[in-house]
């Protein structure tokens, strides 16, 4: 969860740092924010940590019915903090749009990542043998 929390937050300011976008003046801010709108900050950081998190829960969930509810909250919450930002006036939907499908992204990397160092650590074999 560090990795995915931190990975997102550095990939957000290198690509604020590149991309330098204004942010929108169409309807006024109802939160003044001062760095720059592409992509959305807020957007990235949730999609790459609930996500991740959902995925993570998803793996020692019993029952396909509780994996779907992990993954479809992680996706919920993620969804209500991209729609926050429009609301506030500080985004344009193609920010945040964008922040979803790079957090999504990095919340994908990570969880095959972790995917791999379980099997090479033959934990799934060892989960398997308990059971």
């Amino acid at each position: 969860m560090f990795v995915a929390s931190a990975g997102g937050w550095v990939l957000n300011w290198i690509l604020k740092q590149g991309f330098a976008r204004a942010r929108p003046d169409v309807v006024p801010h109802l939160r003044e924010v001062m760095s720059s709108s592409f992509p959305s900050g807020h957007a990235l950081t949730s999609a790459a940590v609930y996500l991740t998190l959902g995925a993570l829960l998803m793996r020692i969930a019993e029952g396909r019915l509780a994996k779907y509810y992990c993954i479809a909250i992680a996706m919920f919450v993620t969804f209500l903090v991209g729609l926050s930002r429009v609301f506030l006036g500080v985004h344009y939907p193609s920010d945040v749009l964008a922040g979803w499908l790079i957090g999504m992204s990095w919340a994908l990397l990570c969880w095959a990542v972790e995917r791999t160092l379980e099997r090479r650590a033959g934990l799934k074999r060892e989960k398997e043998e308990v059971r």
